[in-house]
């Protein structure tokens, strides 16, 4: 029996526009600067625009970068404001829900080995513990920001890969693991910012 109706998640999270620069990032100004320090100019962080993005309404980027929603309570795409999946752990307690995405850097034209990090934009109205997973068996290839995360309200997940070759396919997922109703809006997958200092 599900606890979760359609209207109950469209009342908390469908009516309104949800816009990125609104979510609280997971990945400080700081924390960039610790990974990606590049040269010795002192210009702050440049940030590149996703090249891909899914969302619920758009759940495949490329031929090989696409998305898997895992035991949503309801998937929101006729809306007047932002699409979304409502997903809800007690809905489904034998299978925790999650959204997994796939991807494929040659899917884009690239041809030689990068780094990329993966943007979840959630949204919750209570706590909700969220594990974030990679492929870390991958040779030669380090995955950051995996772990699980606690929070409310409207926020990122980062998971970055490094050194990824263009050929190798990966996957990013976040996992719930507790709490009650939440909202997955999209998944953006761009490059690191590039920081320079002095």
């Amino acid at each position: 029996m599900t606890t979760t109706t359609k209207a109950d998640v469209f009342e908390r999270f469908g009516r309104s526009h949800i816009e990125v620069a609104d979510f609280e990032s997971d990945v400080t100004v700081e924390d960039w600067a610790q990974l990606y320090r590049t040269n010795t100019i002192n210009l702050g962080p440049l940030f590149f625009s996703p090249f891909a993005e899914v969302s619920p309404s758009k759940l495949k980027a490329a031929a090989h970068t696409d998305t898997n929603l895992i035991q949503p309570s309801v998937v929101i795409t006729d809306t007047t404001g932002t699409p979304y999946a409502g997903l809800d752990m007690r809905d489904t307690p034998a299978r925790q829900p999650a959204v997994s995405v796939h991807f494929l850097p040659s899917d884009f034209g690239i041809t030689g080995v990068g780094n990329y990090v993966f943007r979840f934009y959630v949204e919750s109205t209570s706590s909700i513990t969220l594990k974030a997973s990679g492929l870390t068996f991958l040779q030669g290839v380090t995955v950051q920001g995996l772990g699980s995360s606690s929070g409310s309200g409207q926020r990122t997940i980062s998971v970055t890969y490094l050194n990824l070759p263009p050929g190798q396919p990966v996957t990013a997922d976040i996992t719930q693991t507790a709490g009650e109703q939440w909202a997955w809006y999209r998944t953006s997958i761009g490059h690191p910012p590039l920081i320079f200092t002095p």
